[in-house]
């Protein structure tokens, strides 16, 4: 157990361990050696992934015990990946401390957040937030209220206003909490000086490609205008318009740059994709975001056996239907090549990305030898 020396108020440890919320002293330590005594990726017992793992930070929900109960909350663990995570955690700390000190600032400034539990980089690296029930993504903006469209612009705002610097705040980045937005997922963001008039058009450019998308124009005004409104006073009209062409402007370089380079990721291996090593055999498996846990179980079954209930599509089995899903086989290839499966399936994200209609691609598993399978959505056609 590591020694603790506790002040008044908000409890400040050795190195980067704070505590944020009186009552659960103790309770990090506790947590802290679970998470040593665990073989990543598998949580520790009694919590569990509420995100797929990544090679570089798992996201958990369980109890931490204090002097308040059983509390539930949110642990984002995090470990170096590359030689540049190592860099960064020496010199600037580690992920939960810059996220847990950015979640605080902006809490402190009034802008709706997860409340920090504590952060420490000490050893493990970790930052605790309370869990927060019945958390809604936002719906797409061509859907989304005029108010909700509005809400989120103020928030914005104000987070600006406290310093936030986030260089890819997206949908994402976003949540509904009893239909009422918050900032979430801020492990890439940093506090630095408030948005300047000069680099708001550039700014605010980003945000409209990350949170409004395709969204009609008068809905892209209106969320300029709130933002103004918050960041100016007034009505927020006569700034927006004289913003809203130079945000237009930057806006369409921005959408070129990103779609060629989001092309360029998506025909390679790498960055783009969750990669879960296993220890069955499979040595690469490349699945969406947005793909469940349960994915990971169900590849490694088919690569054993075809899925429970299919329907033969080719013959020999070579392609199947189970349900929604479309699982096809491939056979091994030669030494060095890139298993078939990851080409499909990076090929037909990549057509996606172009906006080239194609089958959604789901997951792609290769064994040693190249061979596997690849799951796209059935359409019926």
């Amino acid at each position: 157990m590591r020694s603790i020396r506790a002040l008044p108020g908000c409890t400040r440890y050795l190195g980067h361990m704070r505590w944020c919320m009186a009552g659960h002293e103790g309770a990090l330590d506790t947590l802290l050696a679970r998470l040593e005594d665990t073989s990543w990726p598998e949580p520790p017992e009694g919590f569990e992934s509420v995100t797929p793992p990544r090679p570089m930070r798992m996201v958990l929900k369980g109890p931490l015990d204090g002097a308040r109960g059983h509390a539930p909350v949110i642990v984002k663990w995090s470990r170096p990946d590359t030689l540049a995570d190592h860099v960064s955690r020496t010199v600037r700390g580690g992920k939960g401390v810059r996220e847990g000190k950015v979640l605080r600032a902006l809490k402190a400034a009034g802008v709706r957040v997860p409340e920090v539990v504590a952060y420490t980089d000490e050893g493990e690296d970790v930052v605790v937030t309370t869990f927060l029930d019945g958390l809604e993504g936002l719906p797409p903006a061509d859907d989304a209220s005029a108010a909700l469209i509005e809400d989120v612009a103020v928030l914005v705002a104000l987070a600006h206003a406290a310093g936030l610097r986030h260089d890819d705040l997206h949908a994402g980045n976003v949540a509904l909490s009893a239909g009422v937005p918050l900032l979430v997922d801020l492990g890439s963001a940093r506090m630095g000086k408030p948005i300047q008039p000069a680099e708001r058009a550039k700014v605010l450019a980003a945000l409209a490609h990350g949170l409004l998308g395709d969204a009609r124009r008068t809905q892209k005004l209106r969320a300029l205008i709130a933002y103004m409104r918050q960041v100016e006073g007034g009505d927020g009209r006569a700034p927006a318009r004289e913003l809203a062409g130079a945000i237009e402007e930057d806006l369409r370089l921005l959408r070129r740059r990103f779609r060629r380079g989001r092309d360029r990721r998506a025909t390679r291996s790498g960055k783009h994709f969750d990669v879960f090593a296993t220890e069955t055999g499979v040595t690469g498996i490349r699945n969406l975001d947005t793909t469940d846990l349960g994915w990971i179980e169900r590849a490694e079954a088919w690569l054993r056996d075809p899925p429970p209930e299919a329907t033969a599509l080719k013959a020999a089995g070579r392609v199947m239907r189970t349900g929604d899903v479309v699982v096809k086989h491939y056979d091994g290839v030669a030494t060095g090549r890139l298993p078939r499966p990851l080409r499909a399936f990076r090929m037909a994200y990549a057509l996606r990305v172009r906006g080239i209609p194609a089958p959604t691609p789901h997951l792609a598993v290769a064994e040693d030898d190249g061979a596997g399978i690849v799951a796209t959505a059935f359409i019926d056609a």
